[in-house]
């Protein structure tokens, strides 16, 4: 792990996030991170360097477990409650929030026709700044 900033850039970062919770640590980006960080700022589509999967569930899914659960992983794995700040410090710095939400939004499109499942999920993607590429089934 990378040790933590001293005290300037800390101080300066606490205040900027609005909302959130002050850093109780921070640390610099490694050098992916500020890569991917560049290549964000630097390009105006949405989605640069994130990862996405779409699939189909077949059997009845119990929502209130399904969140819990993924509240649960978040809670145990730091890296998925990273924050990052590049405005207001000399250099970018990280650090993991105590807690986070976990939000989801959840749309059942079981009416509608295989067909209109394929547009409206190119429709969707395309507004929520994703791309549809190759499929990754069947």
């Amino acid at each position: 792990m990378m040790p933590p900033v001293a005290g300037p850039v800390l101080e300066r970062t606490a205040p900027t996030a609005p909302g959130r919770s002050p850093p109780s640590d921070a640390f610099p980006l490694s050098p992916m991170q500020e890569g991917m960080l560049f290549h964000h700022l630097s390009d105006r589509r949405r989605g640069v360097d994130v990862e996405q999967i779409v699939l189909t569930l077949r059997e009845p899914l119990d929502l209130d477990r399904f969140r819990m659960a993924w509240e649960q992983v978040a809670r145990r794995h730091g890296t998925l409650r990273l924050a990052i700040q590049w405005w207001d410090t000399p250099r970018p710095v990280q650090w993991i929030r105590p807690e986070t939400r976990v939000d989801m939004v959840v749309e059942d499109w079981r009416h509608r026709s295989p067909e209109g499942r394929e547009a409206d999920l190119a429709a969707f993607l395309a507004e929520h700044g994703r791309a549809v590429g190759k499929p990754l089934y069947g």
